[in-house]
């Protein structure tokens, strides 16, 4: 494709596991592929959230979600938005694992000139 043209090559550098907040070093990208999640499949209740999330900047992220109540006729399901992965993430945006999120897999790249 002609005309295109990036802000610079990027060079693995390494891959890490992020939980509590941690910011992308000048002339690095994240790519967040995954995120482990400490919600159970199944409980029980009669009005229950489950969902998993991460923090981008102090934002919530909402990485998967679910909710119903057991005692309605049609289980009210709802299923909210959510974030495909990955999610690529320039230098200086803080990141954090969110709610019922153990940790983030992340992939670390050098950006060279």
């Amino acid at each position: 494709m002609a005309g295109l043209q990036a802000q610079g090559t990027l060079q693995f550098n390494r891959v890490l596991m992020v939980s509590t907040v941690d910011t992308v070093p000048a002339n690095k990208v994240w790519k967040v592929t995954s995120a482990l999640s400490t919600s159970t499949l199944h409980t029980t209740g009669t009005n229950v959230a489950l969902s998993t999330s991460m923090l981008v900047d102090g934002n919530t992220v909402f990485l998967s979600g679910r909710s119903y109540q057991d005692w309605s006729a049609d289980g009210n399901q709802s299923f909210g938005v959510y974030t495909p992965m990955p999610v690529w993430l320039p230098a200086q945006t803080s990141l954090a694992a969110g709610a019922n999120t153990l940790s983030l897999s992340v992939i670390e790249f050098n950006v060279l000139p």
